[in-house]
């Protein structure tokens, strides 16, 4: 595998994870596995099971939207656009200033062109709003944000622009993800990015890319939660174990079944950005880094906030093993859904940029 190779699978495996877990997003475990336990392709989502899933979650996802990518990949683009508009000169305001761009057309084949921005959340807008304010500093224009997971969500690519030094990655990771995002958020996005770049060290192994995620989290809570995932895993036999053993030994003690935002709705979910950064640590850990569709598929009958977790799971995947680690049908599948993404040609550019920065610091040291 050379780096292009890598670059281009984490991307196409951070939608195709997202893609994959959107209609098992805030539905019980127990649900997903009867009514989704089968998925084993994007064609075998069918209309009366999207519609079963939405009766229980109690929010609709189109069921005509099969392999379409939601807000994570949304702003995990506007980040990819940033740094490859910036050279991969980044940080809080550079990435400030490209958030007006939300509201831009993007043209989208025979499904019509859209603006990113009127899909995202409402808690995405606010700092979108916000930065029309010029005195609201940029890197506190997610102060008094929502301890969503809409930081480790799109962090991806700071992940990749950092490759082979997960310490840079994770520095400005934290710092990028200030433009929408406060606390423990932003810890969990550094140690996302910091996996990533890890991931990127010729020879690692995959329990060293674990570390890594958790080494440069940092935050003491997260860590804590992020261990008993990941020390969950570790004594798990495959994906399924994990999945039914999450709902009886992490969720309702380490993991609350519902924070403040949800308690009292059908959706069984916090925002907890741990939570879904464990998860995929936990499901990349079992399959060894080699199974992303496993990986995937499983981090998307787990529930809870499955988009997101199935896209990180899928972005390490890729990251670690190539765009080969994924099922081919399925990279086929989302790249026709979402003609908008062009991430072949996307990722060709940023492993230019990357390869850049490398050689500029070898010929700089060099005697």
């Amino acid at each position: 595998m050379d780096l292009f190779d890598r670059v281009y699978g984490s991307l196409m495996g951070g939608a195709v994870g997202d893609a994959f877990g959107a209609f098992t997003e805030c539905v019980p475990m127990e649900d997903n596995m009867r009514l989704y336990g089968d998925v084993r392709r994007f064609e075998d989502i069918e209309e009366a099971m999207a519609e079963e899933l939405n009766a229980i979650r109690g929010f609709s996802v189109d069921p005509k939207d099969v392999g379409v990518v939601t807000d994570d990949t949304y702003l995990s683009d506007l980040l990819l656009e940033c740094i490859l508009g910036c050279g991969g000169d980044l940080d809080a305001h550079v990435f400030a200033s490209y958030w007006p761009r939300l509201d831009r057309l993007i043209e989208n084949g025979a499904r019509g062109p859209f603006r990113r921005i009127d899909r995202l959340h409402h808690i995405e807008r606010i700092p979108y709003y916000r930065n029309m304010f010029r005195e609201i500093p940029k890197r506190e224009l997610g102060h008094g944000e929502a301890n969503a997971t809409n930081a480790v969500m799109y962090i991806l690519p700071v992940g990749l622009l950092c490759a082979g030094d997960p310490l840079k990655a994770a520095i400005m990771a934290a710092d990028v993800s200030s433009v929408n995002q406060h606390g423990r958020p932003r810890d969990a996005a550094a140690g996302y990015a910091a996996a990533v770049a890890a991931c990127l060290i010729p020879g690692i192994g995959h329990g060293e890319v674990v570390e890594a995620a958790i080494r440069y989290t940092r935050d003491e809570r997260s860590v804590r939660e992020l261990r008993a995932i990941v020390g969950l895993a570790e004594g798990c036999a495959d994906c399924g174990e994990i999945v039914s053993r999450y709902w009886s030994e992490i969720l309702g003690g380490i993991i609350p079944m519902q924070d403040e935002q949800h308690y009292g709705t059908k959706a069984l979910v916090t925002w907890n950005s741990s939570e879904v950064l464990g998860v995929a640590l936990g499901t990349f850990l079992i399959t060894r880094g080699g199974g992303g569709g496993e990986a995937v598929r499983h981090c998307a009958l787990n529930g809870r906030d499955a988009d997101t977790s199935a896209r990180l799971a899928g972005g390490l995947a890729g990251a670690f093993g190539g765009v080969g680690s994924l099922p081919a049908d399925w990279v086929r599948y989302v790249a026709e859904a979402n003609p908008w993404m062009g991430l072949e040609a996307k990722a060709e550019r940023l492993t230019a940029i990357i390869k850049a920065d490398r050689s500029r610091l070898a010929e700089a040291w060099r005697d």
